[in-house]
């Protein structure tokens, strides 16, 4: 009796791993594929072909069809099995396959699975979306060839007057059935979720355009939104980094948009995230590079030193600093314990520092107390706040400019996600079909580009100096 517990036991447990892994299958395909990678069969398709009545030729003719559309072998077995025994139209199954080995895994198994669909009467009953997404691309693509037959005949018969319309018809079929062909794999591969070698091509291409003319769009949006401010090393050096960081984000955001792996929306949560990840870097170097000069400051303050009425100065030093922003007041503290850190190697500032600078009495301060460093740190900061709110923009207003421009652009980079995405993904799109044409792909996204860059790069620069002055 006990015998019988444990083999009881030994049984359920190995009924529950096996309960397991069925529960992990994706769907009733995956378990056939199981089923039928452990059958006995030594060819491909053995025992199948039977059961459908496919000839042997049939059977071949599809088999390296799902060769050359890298099906599994499995996955080859499972489509032999759906195919009707007859009325199989072999172009259209190829063109089927063809399309089903693009889609995701679990896209691909319901269509391996639909495909008896193909070959049924539309009246027969209703077809997946698979199927009636593949045959309207087929209707686009025919559609393609059909101009391109038009297109064809039209030339031969103006460079061969003399001869029979007939024969100038074969040669536009079939250049017209070469082309589709050509088409159809284009199509396919440029819609794929895998890194086909049309999508690898089209990636190249993609990312030499964005740096190439995005490098001349943004010197030109630049000259025309600054061309009123005085051109001098400032605006060169402005200039250069604007450039820096636009090469670099188009370089990252274009590896992004490229990578087969990536739906729509990761596109766009990525290319969102990295876009505030160079914002961060961006407000540390623009406040490093551009923001008051710290040199400027203290030639000021040491012409202030040199004068005997410094009251009515210091009193106007005052009103800016008691007005000073939060992310100011939290950005000094923390340059504070840095320098403390550096300094004593202390995380603790000194201990008369004071992040409220309010409570000073800056009506009796006098010349000599300007040599205190503390008061001239304090001074210091007085003058780099008054240039910062003479030169801010209008509506976003940090106290400082880098944090300015971060909550400018994770402000309008949101807004304009969308139609960026809609304009990358239809340009990289163009040059990907446009593989049988390269000249015409390019001029349609050399058209696009200029367009959307002209209208938003002036938007850009114009909300961007309205807001932060920059």
């Amino acid at each position: 009796m006990q015998k019988v517990t444990y083999i009881t036991i030994i049984l359920s447990i190995f009924m529950g791993f096996q309960a397991s892994a069925v529960a992990e299958s994706d769907d009733c395909f995956s378990l056939m594929r199981k089923l039928m990678k452990n059958s006995s069969h030594n060819d491909l398709g053995q025992g199948i072909g039977t059961r459908t009545q496919l000839s042997e030729s049939v059977k071949s003719t599809i088999l390296r069809i799902a060769k050359e559309s890298e099906l599994t072998e499995i996955e080859a077995d499972v489509l032999l099995e759906k195919i009707p025994a007859s009325d199989i139209d072999l172009e259209k199954l190829r063109s089927y396959i063809r399309y089903v080995s693009t889609l995701r895994d679990k896209a691909k198994n319901r269509g391996i699975e639909e495909v008896a669909q193909l070959f049924t009467p539309a009246t027969s009953g209703e077809k997946s979306k698979i199927v009636i997404d593949f045959e309207k691309l087929q209707i686009y693509i025919d559609k393609k060839r059909i101009k391109k037959y038009k297109t064809e005949l039209k030339k031969l018969r103006r460079k061969n007057p003399s001869e029979s319309i007939d024969e100038l018809d074969k040669l536009a079929k079939k250049s017209s059935h070469q082309f589709r062909d050509k088409y159809e794999k284009l199509t396919y591969g440029c819609r794929s979720f895998k890194n086909t070698p049309e999508k690898k091509v089209a990636s190249k291409q993609f990312k030499k355009f964005v740096m190439s003319i995005g490098i001349a769009s943004s010197v030109g949006g630049y000259t025309y939104s600054n061309y009123d401010r005085d051109i001098d090393a400032d605006w060169f050096g402005k200039l250069g980094y604007e450039l820096s960081i636009s090469v670099l984000s188009n370089f990252l955001g274009a590896r992004i948009l490229t990578n087969s792996s990536n739906t729509v929306f990761m596109m766009g949560l990525k290319s969102y995230l990295l876009s505030r990840s160079f914002g961060v870097i961006d407000m540390g170097l623009y406040s490093t590079l551009f923001s008051g000069s710290q040199e400027e400051a203290q030639n000021r303050l040491d012409q202030m030193m040199s004068r005997e009425d410094i009251h009515s100065e210091v009193t106007e030093l005052s009103e800016f600093l008691k007005n000073e922003k939060t992310f100011a007041k939290y950005k000094r503290m923390i340059i504070a314990h840095v320098k403390s850190l550096l300094k004593h190697n202390s995380l603790a500032p000194e201990e008369n520092y004071k992040l409220d600078y309010s409570s000073f009495d800056f009506e009796n301060l006098r010349p000599e107390d300007l040599d205190d460093p503390e008061i001239q740190e304090l001074v210091i900061a007085a003058i780099l706040a008054q240039e910062y709110e003479e030169n801010r923009g209008q509506i976003i207003a940090t106290g400082d400019v880098g944090a300015d421009r971060f909550s400018f652009h994770a402000a309008y980079g949101l807004a304009m996600l969308p139609k960026d995405m809609a304009t990358n993904l239809y340009i990289y799109r163009t040059l990907c079909l446009g593989q049988l044409n390269p000249k015409v792909a390019l001029m349609k996204a050399v058209g696009l580009y200029t367009i959307n860059r002209v209208v938003f790069d002036q938007l850009y620069y114009f909300v961007r100096r309205q807001s932060i002055n920059q």
